[in-house]
């Protein structure tokens, strides 16, 4: 989903998708913040690229659990 001048926050059902490997939403205009507890809801990620947008916060540390 990158480079498609989304706004917004991330939805929360993108969270239940645990099955999900790559991710990639750079290059848009997406605000707020990842949840803390979401490399528990992600543990088979193994791709992320979410540069290029307004995200405030700390990273995550529960990314630690993911594959």
């Amino acid at each position: 989903v990158e480079k498609n001048n989304f706004t917004g926050t991330l939805p929360d059902s993108l969270f239940n998708l645990s099955a999900l490997q790559p991710l990639s939403f750079m290059t848009n205009q997406l605000t707020g913040h990842l949840p803390k507890d979401v490399g528990c809801f992600l543990p088979n990620l193994q791709s992320l690229a979410m540069s290029d947008n307004n995200f405030d916060g700390p990273f995550p540390p529960s990314f630690s659990n993911a594959t």
